[in-house]
C-alpha cells in the first residue's frame, strides 16, 4: 500500500512559513523581554550603587570635616582615652549598676514617676522624679536607706508644682563599697 500526498507542495511550504514565522515572532519577543528585563535590573542596580557611593562619601566627608583641618584632634583623642579607661576599669572591677538602678526602682512606690538618675564618678548619685504625694516620697527615702550599698541618703528638695496635682523631687544618695568607682576617678 502507498500513501499519496494530494496536498499540493506550495501549500505545505506556505504552512511551514507560518510555523517559523510564528516560531521566530514568539522567539524574538521572548529575548526583547528578556533583554528589557535585564536592562531594568542593571539599571535599578546601578542606582542602588549610586545611593551607597554618595552615602559613603557624605560618611567620608563627615570624618574629614574635623581630621582634615587639624581641630579637636586632641579632644577626640583624650576622649576616645578616656571612653578605654572606663571600659577597662569596668572590665577589670566589675561594676554592676544594673543591680544599683533595679534597687532604686524597687525601692521607689507604685505612684512615683522617676525621670533621671545619676551616678558621677566618686560614687554621689541623685534621683529626680515626680509623685502625686510627698508621703511616698518619705516612704522612698526610708527605704533607700535601708539598702547596704546606699548611705547618705537625703532628700534635696521637694516642690509642689502649681497647677498641677504632683510633686517634683530629688534624693541624693552615696554608692559605698565600689572600688571600680574609686578606680574610675583616678587617671590611668
Amino acid at each position: 500500500m502507498h500513501k499519496l500526498n494530494l496536498i499540493p507542495e506550495e501549500f505545505l511550504d506556505i504552512r511551514k512559513k507560518k510555523r517559523y514565522r510564528f516560531f521566530y515572532t514568539l522567539l524574538g519577543l521572548a529575548l526583547l523581554t528578556f533583554f528589557s528585563l535585564s536592562l531594568a535590573l542593571f539599571h535599578s542596580a546601578l542606582e542602588n550603587l549610586n545611593m551607597e557611593l554618595q552615602e559613603v562619601e557624605k560618611l567620608l566627608n563627615i570624618y574629614r570635616s574635623p581630621s582634615a583641618s587639624g581641630q579637636n584632634l586632641e579632644k577626640i583623642y583624650s576622649d576616645l582615652h578616656e571612653r578605654r579607661r572606663i571600659k577597662n576599669a569596668l572590665q577589670i572591677h566589675r561594676v554592676k549598676w544594673s543591680t544599683y538602678i533595679q534597687k532604686i526602682m524597687e525601692a521607689s512606690p507604685p505612684d512615683i514617676f522617676l525621670y533621671s538618675l545619676g551616678i558621677d564618678s566618686k560614687g554621689n548619685g541623685i534621683v529626680r522624679g515626680i509623685s502625686s504625694s510627698n508621703l511616698s516620697i518619705g516612704h522612698m527615702i526610708d527605704k533607700l536607706k535601708q539598702i547596704d550599698d546606699f548611705s547618705e541618703v537625703k532628700l534635696g528638695f521637694i516642690k509642689k508644682e502649681k497647677e498641677k496635682n504632683y510633686y517634683t523631687f530629688e534624693v541624693y544618695f552615696r554608692v559605698q563599697g565600689n572600688d571600680a568607682i574609686k578606680h574610675q576617678a583616678e587617671p590611668a
